[in-house]
């Protein structure tokens, strides 16, 4: 199965969101440009409405619009209602009007007859100063657009400054995510590559010393010899720890899940582990519930686990340690507990115990020798069982971890 790429997944998700995020703030901008437009065009027409009004009280528009009413010349209205507001008085008026709402800039004014469809944008019925409904006052500006642009101003170039700086900030965070990661497969092919050269001359080495060991007439109690084994076999071990991790963590390794009779495998466990177990000078109690369903996994990830745990129980506990393994059925499933009373470990150090390469402060003051690897395999394992697994621990008063395993799991790595 391939490994879920989570780099990828990121970046594409945050180009995503940043597409997103880059519409609906050009949306955004769009939109509040309309309802300036809106803003500016009612402002326009109340004050041509304000400054049309006011003429229509004047005494020279009365003359106008009786001569309108008698004039038959086609346009000729039209010409004398375009004076009125080129007039002195017209022009204050509608100076007036515009700076009343605002309206500072340069225009051109000029009145028409109504359109066949509808009137121009900025413009005012003549009504109130002529009988007819058939002339507009109409006024053009010459720098709207950025009269518009002026006053969404600060709020418009804030939001492309914000844009543009997430769009820098996505794009730097994305190149250095991809190198990083790029040099993190470099590392591990490499970390990798070098565990397995160093599991060739460990295997002779082990096998020398076993060759050596059965000359009891040349060699005897060799001291040095047994130190030979011992250490060949403890590097062994954290050798074929790493390499598992390593498979499982990239999806290589298949789990061979069975039906597993948990006493028998516990009991396995503690018979494989009697020298160690002696030589600790540990008390360990084993107790079960009786009639254990068989359970579905990999005897072989499983009882490593196991031993792990029971591993960093003695390695990590004074002599004469008290230690506790349990079997227990619950709502959930299968309750395996081992619990010590070593030294704990604190409620800092708890929540990165599960990671890699992280070792506890107690660990490294009792010069035990190891990678940091035991229980991130643990987790990686029970992960794949879809069981849990918890840690409970407070100093000087030992250490308890929990796995939960359902009966029934999904097939996924059958």
């Amino acid at each position: 199965m391939k490994k879920f790429n989570y780099g990828w997944w990121i970046i594409g998700a945050s180009t995503l969101a940043l597409t997103a995020l880059i519409f609906f703030q050009l949306r955004w901008i769009q939109h509040s440009t309309e309802l300036l437009e809106e803003q500016f065009s009612h402002r326009v027409d109340m004050a041509l409405c304000s400054a049309v009004e006011q003429m229509a009280d004047s005494e020279s528009c009365v003359e106008i619009t009786n001569s309108c009413a008698t004039t038959n010349k086609k346009g000729g209205c039209q010409v004398k209602l375009d004076s009125i507001f080129r007039t002195a008085e017209g022009n204050a008026a509608l100076k007036e009007a515009l700076a009343f709402y605002k309206l500072d800039m340069p225009y051109e004014i000029s009145v028409l007859e109504k359109p066949a469809d509808a009137p121009s944008p900025h413009s005012c019925s003549l009504a109130p100063m002529v009988e007819d409904e058939n002339h507009y006052l109409n006024i053009d500006f010459a720098n709207e657009e950025s009269f518009i642009l002026d006053r969404l101003g600060f709020m418009a170039y804030s939001s492309f400054a914000i844009i543009l700086f997430i769009a820098l900030v996505f794009v730097v965070s994305s190149y250095y995510l991809i190198r990083q990661k790029r040099m993190s497969e470099r590392n591990l092919d490499y970390f990798n590559h070098m565990t397995h050269e160093f599991r060739t001359p460990l295997t002779n080495i082990k096998l020398a010393s076993k060759l050596l060991s059965k000359k009891q007439g040349e060699t005897g109690d060799n001291k040095y010899l047994n130190i030979i084994q011992q250490e060949s076999a403890q590097l062994m071990e954290q050798v074929d720890r790493v390499l598992h991790l390593a498979k499982l963590e990239q999806e290589e390794y298949i789990l061979k899940k069975e039906h597993i009779n948990p006493p028998e495998l516990v009991e396995k466990i503690l018979q494989e582990m009697s020298l160690q177990i002696a030589n600790s000078q540990a008390e360990v109690t084993y107790t079960q519930s009786p009639k254990l369903p068989t359970l579905l996994g990999d005897p072989f990830h499983l009882g490593n686990a196991i031993r792990n745990l029971l591993d960093n129980a003695l390695k990590y506990s004074p002599k004469g340690a008290r230690i506790e393994i349990v079997l227990k059925e619950t709502v959930e499933g299968l309750l395996i507990r081992v619990s010590d009373n070593g030294p704990g470990i604190s409620l800092a150090q708890q929540k990165r115990m599960f990671q890699k390469f992280q070792r506890g402060a107690n660990a490294k003051m009792t010069g035990q020798k190891g990678f940091g690897l035991g229980l991130a395999y643990v987790k990686k394992i029970i992960d794949l069982h879809q069981g849990q697994i918890k840690l409970l621990s407070s100093m000087q008063d030992g250490t308890s971890i929990d796995i939960h395993l359902p009966y029934a799991q999904k097939l996924a790595y059958a």
